[in-house]
C-alpha cells in the first residue's frame, strides 16, 4: 500500500466544508488496499491487467408448469440490471425443445438500453405439440462498461392432453 500526499498551492484556499469532503475522501482512500489490483500478472515487458466487476445482469424465467397440448401459453422473462450504470445492446433469447415452438415471435428479442437498477420483460407465445415435460431456456446478454455479461435461466413445463 502506498499513500501519496500532493500539496497543492490551491490547497489552502479550500473552504471548510470543502476540507471536511477532503478529509474524508483520504480517510476513503486508506481503504482502497482491501480491493484487489487491476494487475493480474507481469513477465517481463509483458503485463496482463483486467478489470474485475460483478455481473450486474440478471434474468428470471416464468411460465405455467401445466399446459395443454397444442395451446398457446406465455413464457416470461425478467431481465433487471443490477449495476449502477447502464447497459447497452440488451437482447434476450429463448431456446426451446424438441416438440415446443414459438408462436408468431422471434427467438432473439433486443431490449436495447436497460438503465441501472430497472428491470424489463421479453415475453413469448409457445405452444407444446406432444405430452411430455420440457425444460425452456431463456438467457440475456448485454455490454456494461464495454464488456459483454450474460445471464441464463430455465423453466420447467408439464404439458398434458387435458
Amino acid at each position: 500500500m502506498s499513500i501519496r500526499h500532493v500539496a497543492s498551492p490551491q490547497l489552502s484556499r479550500v473552504g471548510w466544508g470543502n476540507r471536511l469532503v477532503l478529509t474524508l475522501a483520504v480517510i476513503a482512500s486508506l481503504f482502497v488496499p482491501l480491493m484487489p489490483e487491476p494487475t493480474i500478472a507481469s513477465v517481463g515487458d509483458v503485463v496482463v491487467t483486467a478489470q474485475v466487476f460483478l455481473n450486474p445482469l440478471e434474468i428470471h424465467a416464468s411460465a405455467p408448469f401445466k399446459v395443454k397440448t397444442n395451446t398457446i401459453f406465455t413464457v416470461k422473462a425478467v431481465i433487471r440490471n443490477r449495476g449502477d450504470l447502464s447497459i447497452e445492446e440488451a437482447t434476450a433469447v429463448i431456446r426451446l425443445p424438441k416438440n415446443v415452438q414459438l408462436v408468431g415471435s422471434s427467438k432473439e428479442i433486443n431490449l436495447g438500453t436497460i438503465p441501472a437498477y430497472k428491470n424489463v420483460t421479453a415475453t413469448w407465445q409457445v405452444k407444446a405439440k406432444n405430452e411430455g415435460k420440457y425444460v425452456i431456456l431463456t438467457s440475456a446478454s448485454a455490454k456494461y462498461k464495454g464488456t459483454v455479461v450474460t445471464g441464463q435461466d430455465a423453466v420447467l413445463v408439464a404439458a398434458t392432453v387435458r
